[in-house]
């Protein structure tokens, strides 16, 4: 399997991968000494988010503020540093999925209704961010469920099923 770092070398140019590269160094630094509830280092989970972008075809931008986007909020880093090391419109991504992060519903069908409606909607006031930060939000929901972290409805499940199959 390749890595992030595998991706990045196969799919962007040289002045992308140094900008993808920092960002990676940068949130890998920040991170270095938190851990996830399994045990496994916490920068895994912006890798995560960025390697999904990246199979999905997303620009530069996006994926670097993937690397990025927990390290306002978890590490002493700061929007200004954020915004003097990367630029304002990786800065406003960042700030976009961290907007979105705050949000709380009661149930998973709540969040997951609102989501969709921020995406369709444009609730990112920039329009340059407006599917971008979204989407970076979906790819971090994508990833506890495709591990098998949360149950999603199928045969077996208590989940009210609507509509009818074919």
């Amino acid at each position: 399997m390749k890595t992030v770092l595998d991706k990045i070398n196969e799919n962007y140019g040289e002045a992308d991968r140094q900008l993808l590269l920092k960002a990676y160094h940068y949130a890998e630094e920040m991170h270095k000494n938190q851990k996830r509830a399994s045990g496994e280092p916490y920068f895994t989970h912006p890798c995560a988010v960025a390697e999904i972008l990246i199979d999905l075809g997303m620009d530069t931008p996006s994926v670097a503020a993937a690397f990025l986007h927990d390290v306002i909020e978890d590490t002493p880093a700061t929007a200004e540093d954020i915004k003097k090391n990367f630029g304002d419109e990786i800065l406003t991504l960042v700030e976009g999925v961290n907007k979105l992060d705050k949000i709380r519903f009661q149930t998973r069908e709540e969040e997951d209704a609102e989501n969709f409606h921020k995406i369709f909607s444009g609730a990112v006031p920039s329009p340059a961010p407006r599917l971008r930060a979204p989407g970076m939000k979906m790819a971090k929901v994508w990833i506890p469920r495709t591990c098998g972290i949360l149950t999603l409805p199928g045969p077996g499940n208590n989940v009210k099923k609507t509509g009818t199959s074919t």
